[in-house]
């Protein structure tokens, strides 16, 4: 990669960071894990970025917020949020970053394609996150209780974020070079 190149992505993923970063402000308090604008975020980063500098702009925002700035939602920060009950779903962001970043690089960013990869990556965040919150947090409720929780309450939210992102990466990829 040219050095033009590379500072073109470079600039790219760290707008996408902070755009990841803005779109936790936006939040809809529903339980212990608010409804943000995050995974919005994150799946159209990783469509128009590709795999690795989806990741990298996903890891900079989670390295933004675990050095203590208020980039996670509610306008947290700090490894106590990394830590805490939501901290599960952050690092699920990355997982969202690979799948969706991977399948846009190998396969395309045509609507059905991305929306199953995001679909996927989601999944994949929801077990994330259920998983750390059935292990840390909720000891006595277990998976289901976790699952009733974390998981249940953001299924509709979710399919509309998802449906979004992917018409929006979708679009936007045929227009960004």
């Amino acid at each position: 990669m040219n050095k033009s190149k590379a500072l073109k992505q470079t600039v790219r993923a760290a707008l996408c960071a902070a755009l990841i970063a803005v779109s936790s402000f936006i939040i809809i308090p529903i339980s212990a894990v608010p409804v943000t604008l995050q995974t919005f975020t994150v799946c159209v980063t990783a469509a128009l970025l590709g795999l690795k500098w989806g990741v990298v702009s996903v890891s900079v925002y989670i390295l933004l917020g675990a050095a203590g700035l208020p980039v996670f939602s509610g306008f947290g920060g700090g490894i106590g949020v990394l830590m805490g009950a939501g901290g599960g779903f952050i690092w699920g962001f990355l997982i969202i970053a690979f799948i969706v970043g991977f399948c846009a690089d190998k396969f395309g960013c045509s609507f059905k394609r991305i929306l199953l990869a995001m679909s996927i990556g989601t999944l994949a965040c929801y077990a994330t996150g259920v998983l750390w919150y059935a292990l840390v947090f909720d000891r006595s409720g277990g998976f289901i209780s976790a699952l009733t929780t974390c998981v249940i309450p953001f299924i509709l939210p979710d399919i509309v974020k998802i449906i979004a992102a992917a018409t929006v990466a979708s679009k936007l990829k045929k227009r960004i070079k």
